[in-house]
């Protein structure tokens, strides 16, 4: 069956005539095909499956519908390579921080080692997580759903740009190597202990940006983009709106929204850290890719357990936990969006509260039970 002949041609727009729709039985259902001619060379769409004729021919007048809005029924050949390299120089670059952009790079990358001969006409859910999941054999979770967030976004704006013309992501799950997901914090005695050592050893700057972590629970790239006039002395607070990238080393925006935010600090450490506030940074920017060595040596030094620099961050939570300090005002020092984020992270050390307030909840009803007690009290008689 022939149902028509419609030509579309819009400003901007490549020619693209549809010169015919049949519709045929095969099997016990209907087939549709639409025949188009794209850039001058003749396609077809298809679509089968329906139970009755009538359905087929709906499909077919609704593809012509969408001919006269405009809308491409043909996906694009290009390269999903090539579509996410273009995709992200025109609507990211000029909105986001360079470690983003080179995060963005490092995902066209990816797409070229994984998905080297994908085109956007040809995707499908099976060739995408067959692709991510020879990507995920070799890293670790998160950076899997990193990189997979960032070809999702332009996937989305190719469907809404007509580059491709349905949805074949939304069913691809990522599945890649899963790290131990309990954070590393120190003791409550081993911080204290290496807090007063390094109250007393300030006057190298390592130890100064260490104690600096300890107190705050801020990032490595806050505290090195840290400058005298971030930290009032009257107010006693850190302001944090910036971050040091190593990856471009210079001083960037932060991390996100959330990130900017104003510590408030102790007496003490204002007192100790004043007479080495100067104009400008405080904080020596290219040291910042050792603090991870040098912090790992010093405890060593002190024989402490083996941590990471970023495990000052979580200790300084794990802290406040540990001393009453409410999840919310904790999520907001940190610079969580939320105190779900907070809650995600930190989940372990959540529960090893909840069980040792648990504990101690029952040793206190133990003690207050008469049937723990060795006295024997006779029956009380009227």
């Amino acid at each position: 069956m022939f149902g028509f002949t419609t030509i579309v041609c819009k400003p901007n727009k490549k020619l693209e005539v549809f010169i015919m729709a049949s519709i045929r039985k095969r099997g016990k259902t209907w087939e549709a095909t639409v025949s188009v001619i794209h850039d001058g060379k003749r396609e077809r769409v298809v679509k089968g499956g329906f139970e009755k004729k009538g359905f087929a021919k709906v499909w077919a007048d609704d593809m012509e519908s969408l001919k006269r809005t405009g809308k491409r029924l043909v996906s694009s050949n290009m390269l999903l390579s090539d579509y996410f390299l273009m995709w992200y120089e025109q609507y990211k670059k000029a909105d986001i921080r360079e470690i983003s952009y080179i995060q963005y790079e490092n995902t066209h990358r990816i797409l070229t080692v994984y998905f080297p001969n994908l085109r956007l006409n040809n995707l499908s859910t099976l060739e995408l997580q067959s692709g991510l999941d020879a990507f995920g054999k070799t890293h670790m979770k998160m950076t899997a759903i990193n990189v997979w967030t960032r070809i999702k976004a332009s996937l989305r704006d190719a469907l809404l740009d007509d580059y491709v013309q349905s949805d074949v992501w939304s069913r691809v799950k990522i599945r890649a190597i899963n790290p131990e997901k309990k954070i590393h914090a120190l003791s409550v005695a081993d911080f204290e202990f290496l807090q007063n050592y390094l109250y007393k050893h300030l006057d190298e700057e390592r130890n100064r940006v260490f104690l600096t972590a300890l107190e705050t629970g801020a990032r490595r790239g806050e505290i090195y983009a840290l400058t005298g006039d971030d930290i009032s002395t009257d107010f006693k607070t850190i302001n944090i709106s910036k971050s040091y990238s190593i990856a471009v080393k210079k001083v960037t925006a932060p991390k996100n929204e959330q990130s900017g935010r104003v510590v408030p600090v102790s007496d003490s450490y204002i007192a100790a850290m004043t007479p080495y506030l100067v104009d400008g940074p405080i904080f020596t920017y290219s040291q910042a890719p050792a603090a991870n060595y040098f912090f790992k040596r010093l405890l060593a030094k002190l024989e402490l357990p083996d941590h990471h620099f970023h495990d000052l961050r979580h200790s300084h939570v794990s802290y406040l936990l540990y001393k009453g300090v409410s999840l919310d005002y904790i999520s907001q020092r940190i610079g969580h969006k939320n105190t779900r984020i907070t809650m995600d992270v930190y989940s372990h050390m959540l529960s090893e509260q909840e069980q040792s307030q648990r504990e101690l909840l029952l040793r206190i009803m133990q003690k207050n039970n008469p049937a723990s007690s060795n006295v024997v009290k006779t029956a009380y008689k009227r």
